[in-house]
């Protein structure tokens, strides 16, 4: 075999090995009586709890199914532990246009923003997500709509990553929106400076007062950081090409992401990958006070034992991953826990009869994601994941 063949075979070999760790759900609900789609894509082999969840909207034109082949987010969920949902929009404005004005899902209108809103109680219930953690972003018209969750459906978007796009809508609406008691959301806006379908939103390069829409819109209310444009002097330097112009350094961030030359396309850039930047942006901000998500009938079970599932506060694990030995401190009494792959099969069981921490030595271990499972007295569980990385 050659050098090259012998790589090829290692990269189909790692390939085929990371898709056995990954799962996708084809689902839909009921919308004011039209039936609404989506794609779920989930780290490991079933959905565990209490995951941060990210939206993900198609372009006009486009797809659930495209936007989840070429944006890299599957990926990025895998490496990162996060749940991603691709929404398929109605045909009813055009072929795969979303409701995009922000002026209220009006009767005739595609009630994409209830569609979102019931979408993430519905991911509430039946996969236990964490509900302080969904996010928003699209591409292109799927930008568009992420902006209109950011300002519609606050109170359950965390933060948003609008790529290649804008906001526009009803002035009556924004004007309401932009009062004192509206709270914007996180914004991490990437935009290819070169972009002939939708402009860049700072076209001259230069800061100036309510010129940079619709970044000023998030970041001059008092309740954001009351910066109606950026300071030059804070812009800096991702990677060569890529470049972040804040406008709000402190609190919930506003940024432009400029990709120096870049058109209209999902960026493309040589050190840069969109997806990751996107969740790096996003894992450091949640939503306060709402309730947490139950486990529900979608989420992991290993099937041992037949008790009922809670969720993952039972135990502290750490370091996770884990090279060696792994800790494990117990909040409440249990009986045992247990180790499994991700096919169910056991591979340890201790007793640990009410003890308050205990170890468990994981040195011959092959890395890979491993479950692991808490069990009280009563047969009740808790499912935890953990990386072993030796």
């Amino acid at each position: 075999m050659t050098q090259r063949s012998f790589l090829l075979a290692i990269t189909l070999c790692i390939s085929f090995i990371n898709n056995l760790k990954a799962l996708d759900i084809n689902g839909n609900i009921q919308v004011n009586g039209v039936t609404r789609t989506f794609i779920i894509h989930s780290p490991g082999t079933c959905v565990a709890t209490n995951l941060p969840t990210v939206l993900v909207f198609h372009g006009d034109g486009g797809t659930a199914s495209g936007i989840k082949g070429y944006s890299g987010f599957d990926a990025a969920a895998d490496n990162n532990d996060f749940l991603v949902v691709y929404a398929q929009s109605t045909n009813d404005l055009g072929n795969g246009i979303w409701n995009k004005p922000v002026d209220g899902d009006e009767t005739g209108e595609p009630q994409d923003v209830a569609f979102v809103s019931q979408l993430i109680d519905y991911l509430c219930t039946n996969y236990g997500i964490n509900k302080k953690q969904v996010y928003a972003t699209g591409h292109s018209g799927g930008a568009f709509f992420s902006y209109r969750l950011g300002v519609e459906l606050a109170d359950k978007i965390a933060g948003i990553a609008p790529v290649a796009g804008n906001m526009y809508g009803d002035n009556n609406y924004l004007t309401t929106y932009s009062q004192n008691s509206f709270v914007p959301v996180p914004v991490w806006h990437i935009h290819g400076d070169a972009d002939g379908t939708v402009a860049y939103p700072d076209s001259d390069f230069t800061p100036t007062a309510w010129n940079e829409w619709p970044l000023s819109f998030f970041s001059a209310p008092a309740s954001a950081c009351g910066a109606n444009t950026y300071n030059a002097s804070n812009v800096s330097t991702i990677v060569s090409g890529v470049q972040k112009y804040p406008f709000c350094t402190s609190g919930k961030e506003v940024s432009i992401i400029r990709i120096v030359g870049g058109g209209h396309g999902w960026p493309a850039v040589n050190g840069f990958n969109a997806a990751t930047a996107i969740w790096n942006f996003f894992k450091d901000y949640q939503l306060a006070n709402l309730a947490s998500c139950q486990p529900g009938p979608g989420n992991c079970t290993t099937g041992i034992g037949s008790g009922n599932v809670y969720g993952e506060d039972w135990i502290t694990i750490y370091p996770n991953p884990v090279k060696e030995t792994v800790i494990l401190q117990f909040h409440i009494p249990l009986i045992s826990i247990q180790l499994t792959d991700l096919s169910g099969k056991l591979i340890t069981e201790k007793q640990v009869n009410g003890a308050t921490e205990t170890q468990l030595q994981l040195t011959n271990l092959p890395s890979g994601i491993y479950i692991l499972k808490s069990i009280d007295k009563s047969g009740n569980f808790a499912i935890h994941k953990l990386v072993v990385e030796n």
